[in-house]
Formats: structure tokens, sequence, C-alpha cells
């Protein structure tokens, strides 16, 4: 491991502050050990001059925790741009800062255009503070992350996720009541729209702008990418979350329910469902009191997105990755194949690829499996009728 990785994925717990995920401030010679091909921003694709155009990451929840190291992996050791999205402005800010000042690009600023050029600049990152509960602001930030990236959002990470805000378990004599009603007024719901209707939200509008790249570029689709924070207690129960378990659960249905329709359009979708990973949803003394042995690695979070982001490819993927356990196995791969729809679990070190439950007879499977026509006949009846209606007009 290279010491800007390291720097990366293994800060001394000793820097754990309430509220954030461990950070340290970059060593002095940080830019000795990032490659020349990342800091190099001027080199041409071309004799013409054209400015070659990395990889774009558009990240949610990216100030901190899974989010930021993965901003961090993208930029710095796989030379990516990234668009970090968060609500905690000042955190955010300031990462993005430090990090296109390490990779050169500090200068730059992402409403403008080059002047040589005109094509977009090549800051490495762009901060913005966005509420992903807000359609509003998220559609906006795609729409400027697009812009930004001269047309192409290749890597959609939908990370941002909050616990549980007060406790569907309330004790009745501690509820709050309604004066004008006499009944207690409804618990926050926030972790759903956090954990889950802004991840439906960000599917739908990077299905839009991905689509905007394939007109633009009127040839093979390109290939999208789309991965979905999710957690172990979207598999298992979690009594202590019941919101954001039941979010968690979710958006595994999301996951493995979309990758057939998101493939035709060449978009993979996946879900990494960790266990324990020591990030800013949980405060220090928590951090510090839990055991380390069952804790997942931030180095094993970033190899399963680089898993997904290389459709499982190279030689380290060939095969079972992780253990096996008697009821679910993971599966070899083919080479070359997309790699859509996996849900995988974290737990220490391992990686295993969850399957859905078994069906328990033919005509669950007949359900699930070969319906579907049956829906399509009814879409396209719909769609007759509707042309048959507007004729007569």
């Amino acid at each position: 491991m290279t010491l800007i990785a390291k720097y990366l994925l293994d800060p001394p717990p000793a820097h754990i502050a309430y509220g954030m995920t461990p950070l340290l401030l970059p060593p002095a010679n940080l830019l000795d050990h990032i490659p020349r091909k990342i800091l190099d921003m001027s080199e041409s694709s071309s004799s013409a001059g054209a400015v070659s155009s990395p990889p774009v990451a558009l990240i949610t929840g990216a100030a901190s925790g899974m989010g930021l190291a993965l901003t961090r992996h993208l930029v710095l050791v796989k030379g990516w741009r990234v668009a970090m999205c968060d609500v905690n402005a000042a955190i955010g800010e300031n990462e993005s800062r430090k990090l296109n000042t390490a990779t050169g690009t500090s200068s730059a600023h992402s409403s403008n255009a080059d002047a040589n050029n005109n094509s977009p600049t090549q800051q490495r990152t762009i901060f913005r503070k966005v509420d992903i509960t807000s359609y509003a602001q998220q559609a906006a930030f795609f729409k400027e992350v697009f812009e930004w990236s001269g047309g192409h959002i290749d890597y959609f990470a939908a990370n941002a996720g909050i616990m549980d805000v007060g406790s569907l378990f309330e004790p009745i004599q501690r509820m709050k009541f309604d004066a004008t009603t006499d009944v207690p007024v409804p618990p926050s719901t926030l972790p759903v729209d956090v954990n889950f209707r802004a991840v439906l939200e960000g599917i739908w509008l990077y299905r839009y702008f991905h689509g905007q790249r394939k007109r633009a570029e009127k040839g093979q689709p390109p290939r999208g990418r789309i991965t979905v924070t999710g957690s172990s207690s979207g598999l298992y129960p979690f009594h202590g979350q019941v919101q954001y378990s039941a979010t968690k659960h979710a958006v595994v249905g999301v996951v493995r329910s979309s990758a057939v329709p998101l493939r035709r359009e060449n978009i993979s979708i996946n879900a990494l469902a960790p266990s324990f990973v020591a990030t800013g949803l949980l405060p220090a003394q928590f951090l510090r009191d839990w055991p380390k042995e069952h804790m997942v690695s931030m180095d094993n979070v970033l190899r399963t997105h680089d898993m997904f982001i290389d459709d499982g490819a190279g030689e380290r993927w060939d095969g079972v990755v992780g253990r096996e356990t008697a009821t679910d196995k993971s599966r070899p791969r083919k080479a070359g194949s997309m790699m859509t729809g996996e849900i995988v679990e974290l737990s220490q070190e391992d990686m295993f690829f969850r399957r859905p439950v078994a069906y328990p007879n033919e005509s669950q499977r007949w359900l699930n499996e070969d319906s579907a026509k049956y829906f399509r006949d009814i879409e396209r009846q719909k769609v007759e009728l509707n042309k048959a209606r507007e004729a007569k007009l």
C-alpha cells in the first residue's frame, strides 16, 4: 500500500472527534507521493491540444465518513474528478480545497471555462452544500456537475445517510401532543427522506443526465455506474434503529429490482452493506468503546467501490470473494460482464455476495421472473389507447 493510500485509510484512533470520521491534515510531503500523472493537469490527449478528461464521480454525503474516504481515494489514488455535496458546508469546502491544493488545481474555478480551449476547468473537486431531501437542490447539483464535468457523470455514489431521529418507541409519557387535536405529533421520518426517497430521486436524475450524454455522443451507449450505500441492517433486524433498518432494507429492493431495466440503459447499480464502520454518525465515546475486532475497515469499503467500478474485473476479483457460508455462497463472475444488482455485505475484511431468498415454489418463481410480459402488455395497451385518444382530438 502506498503512503498516500495508507494516509487515507488508516488514520490513528486518537484523532476521532465527536460527529466526525477520523481525519488528519495531509503530511508535509504529501505531493511527493501522488503520481505525477495525477498532478499534471495540462497534459493533452492529442496534438491538437485537447485536454484529457478523467472520469467524474458525484458523491452525496461526501464531507465525512465513507463519502470523504471515497472522494480522497478517487482523486488521489485513481486520478478522478469528484463533485462533493453534503449539508456540512464548512468541512466539505475545507476538504475540497485541500484536495485541490494537493493536486495543484486550487486556482481553478468550476464555473469558468479555460480561456485557451473552452473546455471545463480541470479542478479536481467541487463542493456544494446540498440538502438531498430537497429534490430541487439535488437536481440543481446534478445539472451543475454535468456541466462542470464536460457532459459526463461516470459514477454516482448515493452515500448520504442518517440514523433515526428520536425513537418510534418513545415512552408514551414523553410523547409530544398537538394542542388542537390532543393526539401525538407524528414522529420524524427524516431517515426515510435521506436514506430512501433521496436515493430514488438521485437514480431518477442520474438516468436523465446519463441519457443526455448518450444523445450527445450518438453512438454506443456510454457506461454508467451507481453505487448505493446500504447496511447490514438492511439484511437483518436492527431493533434499536427501526427507520434506519427499514430504509436500508428498502434500498436493497431498489438495487435488485432496478438492475434489469438499468442494464438496458447500460447503467449498473450495486450496493455495499457494511456492518460497523467508524463514521460521523456515531459519537466519539461510542467509537472508542466499540470492539475493534468487530469493525469494517475503510480499506474494505474502498475495495468494494473499486470492484463495482471495475465490474469485478481483474485477477483479484475472479472467483470467490470473502468466505463462503453454508446458505449463501459467492459466485464466480464471467470476465467482461457487467456487475449489477449485487448486494455485497462487508464484515471485518470479508465480502459476501448476498442473494435474495430462495423461491418456495414454482409459482413464486414464475411470478417474479416470467410474468413481466403481462405487465409489458398492459403498458403497451395503455400507450396504444393514449395514441388513439390523441388521434381523435
